[in-house]
């Protein structure tokens, strides 16, 4: 399906930028995966956005998506969860702006979004919380209630120590804060005793890790949303269809502001040369019939010819 045409995508980012043309991007890959829910990642390099969804599909001998002390994301990578559900791991932000471009599409592609945040290094940062209030920026607030869903990962690095919880408490009102509604699901998650759970056929470790809980309920929100996928996804083109068109409709306005005042500054520069001008051409005129009457004058008196052939030729001089 092509939502717009190449030629109308370039007249889109040139006109209002390139961020709204990946977002068409990401809602053309939305509506061409009809029957599929997509639930996309998103968070800091190194939050374990990779490390869970390995998790998710249980990928313990060999890593589906690349995670390391560096960035491995850079474009979006997809892997089916099921039958009827895709993940999506998604660049970390706040690295390129290439990276936050590409995360941006990615989430535009996605019906569910799964923000990560790293537990073990306390609170959001500034850049976290900016990216959260950016992303509910772009939906309504029953958006954001269905679609994001915020999880701490790594506690098994930091729950045994002695602020952790108030670590907790702050980040979750902090994420409240930045999407702007404390409806949405909080929770937490450890990949790796999940991971060493699953090497080891330990249940103690898989049920302290809170995987199978949060995949039970990842899973239960992607049926939710299946059930409603054409309407949600209608909805969503829509507004991004009325944004698209605000956006342009903005610029429009912007840019007859900016030939209007041309206009104005073109006339205060010239208009004194102008009214010279028109100086000039009326004195011209006024002489003009000056000579024209008093010509027609001698010629009514009955001046001799050579007069008047004297006032001919001072009459076309001027």
């Amino acid at each position: 399906m092509t939502l717009l045409q190449n030629t109308e995508m370039d007249s889109v980012e040139y006109l209002v930028g390139h961020d709204l043309v990946q977002r068409w991007c990401g809602m053309e890959m939305k509506l061409s995966n009809k029957d599929i829910i997509t639930i996309a990642n998103t968070g800091l390099v190194n939050a374990g956005k990779s490390s869970l969804f390995n998790a998710l599909l249980d990928e313990y001998e060999q890593e589906r998506f690349k995670v390391g002390p560096v960035r491995t994301t850079t474009q979006g990578k997809r892997a089916h969860l099921n039958d009827w559900v895709d993940i999506l791991d998604t660049p970390g932000i706040d690295v390129t702006e290439g990276d936050d471009e590409e995360a941006f599409r990615s989430l535009t592609e996605s019906d569910l979004i799964i923000a990560v945040h790293n537990i073990k290094l306390g609170m959001l940062n500034r850049a976290e919380y900016e990216w959260l209030k950016a992303l509910a920026g772009r939906m309504s607030k029953e958006e954001i209630e269905r679609k994001i869903i915020f999880v701490c990962t790594w506690i098994d690095e930091r729950e045994r120590q002695d602020g952790y919880r108030s670590a907790v408490e702050e980040t979750r009102r902090q994420a409240y804060e930045s999407l702007g509604t404390n409806r949405i699901p909080f929770m937490e998650v450890s990949a790796k005793r999940y991971i060493l759970g699953m090497k080891k056929n330990n249940p103690a470790l898989l049920k302290a890790s809170r995987l199978p809980e949060f995949k039970a309920f990842l899973l239960k929100r992607a049926d939710e949303a299946r059930a409603f996928i054409d309407a949600q996804r209608g909805h969503e083109l829509m507004a991004l269809c009325r944004e698209t068109r605000e956006k342009l409709s903005e610029q429009k306005r912007e840019l007859q502001n900016i030939v209007r005042e041309q206009e104005e500054v073109v006339q205060r520069r010239h208009q004194p040369a102008l009214d010279n001008w028109k100086y000039t051409l009326e004195n011209f005129v006024f002489s003009r019939d000056r000579v024209e009457d008093k010509l027609k004058a001698l010629l009514w008196e009955g001046e001799s010819s050579d007069d008047i052939q004297l006032f001919r030729s001072n009459l076309n001089r001027m």
